[in-house]
């Protein structure tokens, strides 16, 4: 049994029409027969450490950083979201879920930390709602509203 157990099936090679025709074509072009790609890591001392975020990707987050700090009461979240397109709102539905999750587990500086200072809270419920635009059919059911001051 433990032979049977350690032993390792041979796979074969699963591979349909389209495969096997985009392989020849690159092997007649020249293309296959080249020396493949150095895959090696760079010394611990050349890797870049730096890690900046895309520059649209900071002008969304600072934009929608300013408009949910001017939301003067509760808003469905398919409206905080819409807008501009599916990329957009796919982003700024993640960072709402980054809000969601609470200012203690982001970064203490910078735009991503002030984004999750914000005095807000965010309920994502179980349901669709339908949008029907911008791109977006339905979305998740939710709310987005600002944080009530609790007393001392």
């Amino acid at each position: 049994a433990a032979e049977a157990c350690a032993s390792v099936p041979e796979l074969p090679l699963l591979a349909g029409g389209h495969e096997l025709l985009d392989r020849a074509e690159a092997l007649l072009e020249g293309g296959g027969s080249a020396t493949p790609a150095d895959t090696t890591l760079p010394p611990a001392d050349e890797a870049a450490t730096g890690f900046a975020p895309q520059a649209e990707d900071l002008r969304l987050l600072e934009h929608f950083t300013h408009r949910l700090e001017a939301l003067p009461a509760p808003q469905p979240l398919h409206r905080i979201i819409a807008g501009g397109g599916f990329a957009p709102a796919s982003y700024r539905l993640s960072l709402l879920a980054l809000l969601a999750d609470g200012a203690e587990s982001g970064p203490e500086e910078g735009p991503v930390g002030s984004f999750m200072r914000l005095p807000l809270e965010v309920e994502f419920g179980d349901t669709l709602t339908a949008v029907g635009e911008d791109e977006i059919a339905a979305m998740t059911l939710g709310e987005v509203r600002p944080r009530t001051a609790t007393p001392a």
